[in-house]
């Protein structure tokens, strides 16, 4: 008989620690998904137990994509996306961008970064506009930045020291341009810094409806891959793993058959995914709830969908994200 694994992608606090000492036998496993805010509290019990960490960095556009499409293959629910307006908020930044590459237009006579100016404003000044009722899915925003003039493979250019290509900057101007002084009131650093990194967010604005790291960090796992740093190994993993899955060859050296979760839309995620290889194996997966002390109707209701659902809810004093386990409800 294979031994038992335990996935965690709850907070690890003290009142955590339990709830995986009461689901922990000799020989189990213990896989933990260690985003920063998982980690915050820096319990040194947390920090002495045997286990297996992952940490995987979740950005650009290619991968909630690549993600809402694996959630559709298992079956599981579908991922929301929608117009990021916190990031739309952050146009002075590439404003001041525009005119750090005029000035350097000028100062090189290149008349190749007065045409890449003119791409970046039409896309800003078009982005800008944008309200969220525009943008409703992922092709609406596909159609919305191929109108916008940018070349076809935008999305595989978004990581601060390539996305100037996107609109036309030459390789020796863009560094020029990464390195040039970004000034404000209360700090001094450099567009790559400020600007393009802002630039590069506004391009992946139309992003998921909360966070993705817990079940991307449990693919990780199930790959026997370590924790992506860069998005193009992100991409390459969850290439992997929809390739997997589109296969139907579900090879793993071990499915957890334990999740503990704290409820927030990645660890739905995650039980979507084990649900569905569980499933496959013929196995029954158990799943813990972490839920805060939080006894409002919403949360109560909630509650008692996820007891419907035959998993465990214990109750964490300690629990702080009673808010995105609404979100993730809705």
């Amino acid at each position: 008989m294979k031994m038992s694994t335990i996935y965690f992608s709850g907070q690890q606090t003290k009142y955590a620690l339990e709830l995986v000492s009461e689901n922990r036998k000799s020989d189990t496993v213990l896989i933990t998904s260690e985003p920063p805010f998982n980690i915050k509290r820096k319990i040194t019990e947390w920090k002495e137990t045997n286990k297996l960490a992952y940490n995987s960095a979740v950005f650009g556009f290619r991968a909630p994509v690549l993600m809402a499409e694996i959630m559709e293959l298992v079956g599981g629910r579908k991922i929301e996306f929608s117009l990021n307006t916190y990031v739309q908020k952050y146009m002075e930044s590439v404003l001041v961008l525009i005119n750090v590459m005029y000035s350097t237009g000028f100062t090189l006579k290149n008349d190749k970064l007065y045409l890449a100016v003119n791409r970046l404003h039409n896309f800003i000044t078009r982005y800008s506009a944008l309200k969220k009722e525009d943008v409703k899915s992922v092709d609406d925003w596909l159609t919305f930045v191929r109108e916008t003039g940018l070349p076809a493979d935008w999305m595989n250019r978004l990581h601060v020291d390539q996305v100037l290509s996107i609109f036309g900057v030459p390789d020796y101007e863009a560094k020029f341009i990464l390195d040039a002084p970004y000034y404000d009131t209360d700090k001094v650093c450099t567009q790559r810094n400020q600007g393009v990194r802002w630039l590069s967010k506004q391009l992946a604005g139309f992003s998921p409806n909360g966070c993705l790291t817990d079940a991307v960090n449990l693919i990780h796992y199930l790959l026997g891959k370590p924790s992506s740093k860069t998005e193009l190994d992100l991409i390459n993993v969850l290439e992997e793993f929809k390739d997997k899955i589109t296969s139907g060859y579900l090879v793993f050296a071990q499915v957890p058959d334990i999740c503990i979760i704290d409820g927030e839309l990645d660890d739905l995620l995650s039980v979507d995914i084990l649900e569905f290889l569980n499933k496959k194996l013929e196995k029954k997966l158990k799943v813990v709830v972490q839920f805060p002390d939080a006894r409002d109707e919403e949360s109560l209701r909630i509650r008692d969908l996820m007891c419907d659902y035959g998993w465990t809810v214990c109750t964490d004093v300690d629990s702080e994200n009673i808010e995105a386990i609404r979100s993730a409800q809705n």
